[in-house]
């Protein structure tokens, strides 16, 4: 995959447990560490570039809900004109991260695959992620997730999970919270889990990966696959 405005970033591999329980409360494979190549690209415009992943490759974007390139995408896919229709027309946080994902998604892949955003086949699972088909015989898989006024979203060929979520410290009187990055991991396995028997796939080992993100924000991937290259839009710093 050939992009402009490049910047490799570090990328810290993820801390695994001696074991990972599975969805149906027995002991499965501990995930794997996982120390892909980190490329953040400028976001300023995210139309500009056709990018689909390719076999061991992972796309991310991560937008402000407020952002011109998400609004962009937002009036390309016929959902709305202004940045304050979109972020209080939907009255649930789940409902805008829906809305907003489908725009971007639309908007992205079919640029990528050269049709109309409106004319373009997305699928949802029960969980709620999404599955883009173009003119390849396989769907391109995303998962997306809303940490306050931020969208990331990631896709894939093989299937994985994303977590996310802000570090919030407890009360003092509250009992200790698990730590956001493990929070993370715990629902991109999961999910990453889910897919796999969404899509009749054998469940498999996992490979594991903390994204570089920035504030009070973490993130983590698990996929099925190894994972050699991120390229990441709209990150140009590890933080």
């Amino acid at each position: 995959m050939n992009l402009h405005a490049e910047v490799v970033l570090p990328m810290r591999p993820s801390e695994s447990s001696d074991a990972h329980d599975s969805l149906d409360g027995g002991v499965s494979t501990p995930p794997m560490r996982s120390d892909p190549v980190f490329r953040g690209i400028e976001c300023d415009d995210a139309l500009s570039q056709a990018v689909l992943p390719g076999p061991g490759e992972l796309l991310l974007w991560r937008f402000h809900t407020g952002s011109k390139p998400l609004m962009e995408m937002a009036v390309s896919a016929g959902i709305g004109t202004k940045a304050k229709g979109l972020t209080h027309r939907y009255g649930t946080s789940s409902h805008r991260q829906y809305v907003l994902t489908r725009a971007c998604v639309a908007a992205l892949f079919g640029h990528a695959f050269a049709c109309a955003p409106d004319a373009l086949r997305i699928d949802l699972d029960p969980a709620g992620r999404m599955y883009a088909f173009g003119d390849r015989a396989a769907p391109m898989l995303i998962d997306s997730a809303m940490v306050g006024m931020w969208l990331v979203i990631a896709a894939s060929l093989a299937p994985f999970g994303l977590g996310a979520a802000l570090d919030a410290s407890p009360h003092a009187h509250a009992p200790v919270a698990t730590p956001p990055q493990n929070r993370c991991r715990d629902t991109a396995q999961t999910r990453a889990i889910e897919q796999q028997r969404y899509l009749q796939h054998a469940v498999s080992a996992l490979h594991v990966m903390d994204i570089p993100m920035w504030g009070a924000v973490t993130a983590s991937i698990a996929s099925t696959q190894p994972v050699s290259s991120v390229y990441a839009f709209g990150w140009t710093s590890a933080r």
